[in-house]
């Protein structure tokens, strides 16, 4: 883990809004937890915060999505090397 849980809190009570939706792109179940915590304690707009955790996570699962629908074969086949993955057709 990258940063504590204090850390997290500070960087959302001092940048409020506009760390939330970079957050949630990358991380979405737990910045909603933390976020909806702040914003029930009246430090966050809880429907602001709702708003952007929203669209956030959706962002960012929409990012993922594409990178393995359209992306996926190239990345098996340029990394496999490393990953030594196996496909198998007649399952």
């Amino acid at each position: 883990m990258f940063f504590s849980l204090q850390k997290i809190i500070g960087l959302l009570i001092a940048y409020k809004y506009a760390i939330i939706f970079p957050v949630a792109v990358i991380e979405g179940p737990a910045i909603s937890i933390i976020a909806g915590y702040l914003g029930q304690s009246g430090y966050l707009n809880v429907f602001f915060v709702y708003v952007l955790i929203v669209l956030g996570d959706m962002f960012g699962d929409t990012i993922y999505y594409a990178i393995g629908r359209f992306g996926g074969l190239y990345f098996i086949k340029r990394w496999n090397h490393i990953l030594n993955y196996t496909t198998r057709k007649n399952l």
